[in-house]
């Protein structure tokens, strides 16, 4: 996710560590709340799956240790489209859920194909005399 800084209008990305493979934290278009400790990272939906992008974490409250995110598991290669959803469309079509925004990643693989029909049937004629 990092790679997409400065190529998703409006979204702040930011590496939760120095570290190779921490998770990054994603804001679209500012902060959605004041208070601090509601997560304000957006719904992940990839090829119409929901997928919830929050960094898991190690320690209590006085250290946190930024872990990786799932976004991670994506493969840059493999993503055909990113389309970022925020505000009112974004809650119409995810809830509550969709309320920091939605990034709707499509892949090369779970682009829609040809449709594909097998049929098998079949007729008899019968000469009545």
């Amino acid at each position: 996710m990092n790679a997409l800084q400065g190529k998703i209008a409006g979204a702040n990305i930011s590496s939760t560590g120095g570290a190779p493979g921490q998770g990054a934290n994603i804001q679209i278009r500012g902060i959605n709340s004041i208070d601090p400790t509601r997560p304000s990272q957006p719904l992940f939906v990839i090829d119409g799956i929901l997928m919830d992008n929050s960094t898991s974490t190690q320690g209590g409250t006085a250290e946190v240790r930024g872990m990786s995110n799932r976004a991670v598991d994506i493969n840059p290669d493999d993503i055909e489209t990113i389309n970022i959803l925020k505000g009112g469309a974004a809650t119409a079509l995810y809830g509550l859920r969709g309320a920091n925004g939605v990034v709707v990643i499509t892949t090369k693989s779970g682009k829609a194909g040809t449709i594909k029909i097998d049929y098998q049937g079949t007729v008899g004629f019968e000469k009545c005399q």
